[in-house]
């Protein structure tokens, strides 16, 4: 709009790359694109240009997330500025951004064919008089779906719908070859460069200690152990992240079909020991086929000769073998083909979050049948504070096997989701009714726990509200007492029914599990819609709100 820029009604939208200036080259692909579409640099704005956290203190910002659904974690804060999602990953995080915004999530090869549908179905002009934008958009679906190559597994048919109606516009001509070259070429870079341009880390070794990572590069193994600075960059990597063992993940394509893939696998580690029983472990487990390949002193390489064999794949062999499976005899069971949405489902099973100062690797897998433990309830108060629900019907039955490993993996994705949702002040509501006992955690569980979490998560709660919770809870936490702060115990209240609850938190948006409706019921509760309507001050309405 045209107006006063410290204006309210003033208001500036820009495409913004979340990613330092500086890193800008690393996206070759990108900069061959934009060179081509006479798009400039100094015409992008970058995480570096814009100062999100001054925008989010004065309420002034508004995020469209547009081809991921997560906040990464040093921008969690960020959490209640999205206002907009558009993005073709699987596994949408259920109760961390409000229920209220407009999401566009759709299983296809490039989340560009959903923002090409959207200019088709409603601004099919600004296509028309704007071929460098159609180009963009076409090179980027072309790109993703390998050529839209079937035998690449990540085509669906919405992706060659688009590209149609688009080339229909504007010859697509040479789009795919030269960003092809440009991606799998990646002259302009160091070797350095090249480790951290899509690097992942995989987990730590819980009886060595050693961390590993994967780094998966667009060129061949053996194109980057020529490269004069391998040496030097390899070190310098490792020795910057605490890495013991790295893989390198190579993915190439032959030259006479830039659809047909070529893949290798390179292993870094520096005590010769511990690199060939990582090879022997990657041979040994799993059908990727891979065979030894001419190597250097410190890298072992393998040529792979199942091409479907992604990073998706390779990573959870490679963290079996980091969580200690290294020393037992590996059994030789296929590993099947995924097709594309199990792959990009699979992405999520490598979440970390930082537990004590040390980064612990989340199996999403396992946790996946209890995330709606815990959820986002809204916001509270004129700070809007977030509202953090933990439903305990949700959680595990004590006679699931791995039980324990289950809880601690659920701990630490609990941490995870507060990271996320409380980067300021925010209320618990805790929920405890239509919990069978055999669900309820174990006390040493609890004990064990709360010293692990952040100083930071326990100042930035407020409050502590726990509701439909008995004698045996109460007296639990009597006993963890002598283990809490007095600040901390100091923040926690009792509502007995969920009318009571309203007293302290407005629960519009809380989305309630029908056992905790149930029982509310019996303890003397209001239907929710009844207890909405009513005063939201139960505490002066003659029925006193424990405060212990």
């Amino acid at each position: 709009r045209s107006s006063d820029l410290d204006s309210p009604e003033s208001s500036i939208v820009l495409p913004y790359f979340n990613i330092p200036r500086s890193d800008y080259p690393l996206r070759v692909e990108a900069t061959q694109l934009f060179h081509d579409c006479e798009v400039h640099p100094r015409s992008i704005t970058f995480l570096d240009d814009v100062d999100l956290k001054r925008l989010h203190d004065s309420h002034r910002l508004k995020l469209t997330l547009v081809d991921h659904n997560i906040l990464s974690d040093d921008q969690s804060y960020l959490v209640a500025d999205v206002v907009e999602i558009v993005d073709h990953h699987p596994g949408y995080p259920e109760g961390i951004y409000s229920p209220e915004i407009p999401r566009k999530i759709e299983l296809v090869g490039s989340t560009s064919t959903l923002v090409a549908e959207n200019f088709l179905d409603h601004m099919p002009e600004v296509l028309r008089q704007n071929p460098n934008l159609v180009r963009l958009l076409l090179a980027t679906i072309l790109l993703d779906t390998a050529n839209l190559n079937p035998e690449a597994g990540r085509i669906e048919p919405k992706d060659g719908e688009v590209v149609k109606k688009l080339s229909d516009i504007v010859d697509p001509g040479d789009l795919f070859r030269r960003m092809h070259s440009a991606k799998f070429h990646p002259t302009t870079l160091t070797a350095y460069d090249v480790l951290r341009k899509d690097y992942k880390f995989v987990g730590e070794s819980a009886s060595t200690g050693v961390k590993g990572g994967a780094a998966s590069t667009s060129e061949s193994l053996g194109e980057f152990l020529s490269r004069p600075d391998r040496g030097e960059a390899l070190e310098r990597f490792c020795d910057e992240r605490g890495l013991g063992v790295v893989l390198l993940v190579c993915l190439t394509f032959h030259d006479d079909d830039p659809t047909k893939p070529r893949r290798s696998l390179g292993i870094y580690c520096r005590d010769p020991g511990l690199r060939a029983k990582a090879g022997e472990f990657m041979v040994a487990t799993g059908d990727l086929g891979l065979t030894p390949a001419s190597g250097v002193d410190d890298v072992a390489a393998y040529d792979q000769g199942n091409t479907r064999g992604s990073r998706k794949i390779v990573m959870p062999i490679f963290l079996a073998f980091l969580n200690g499976l290294d020393d037992e005899a590996p059994s030789r069971q296929p590993i099947p083909v995924y097709p594309a949405d199990e792959e990009l489902a699979d992405e999520r099973a490598f979440k970390t979050v930082l537990i004590s100062g040390k980064e612990q690797a989340i199996d999403m897998k396992l946790v996946e049948p209890y995330r709606e433990v815990i959820q986002h309830g809204g916001y509270h108060g004129p700070n809007r504070m977030a509202i953090v629900v933990f439903a305990a019907c949700r959680l595990p039955d004590k006679s699931e096997p791995n039980y324990d490993k289950i809880m601690d993996h659920l701990f630490y994705y609990c941490v995870s989701v507060l990271e996320t949702l409380a980067a300021d002040d925010y209320v618990v509501v805790y929920l405890h009714g239509g919990t069978p006992d055999r669900n309820v955690p174990k006390f040493r569980w609890m004990r064990r726990c709360y010293p692990l979490l952040d100083r930071r998560i326990r100042k930035s709660m407020k409050q502590l509200i726990m509701v439909h919770c008995g004698f045996w809870i109460k007296t639990l936490i009597r006993l963890m007492r002598p283990f809490i702060s007095r600040k901390f115990y100091a923040k926690l209240h009792f509502a007995k029914t969920l009318e009571h609850l309203e007293a302290f938190v407005d629960t519009d948006q809380i989305r309630f599990p029908e056992p905790v409706l149930e029982e509310d019921l019996k303890k003397g509760g209001r239907p929710i819609t009844q207890a909405k309507a009513k005063n939201k001050n139960a505490a002066d309405d003659g029925d006193k709100i424990e405060v212990l």
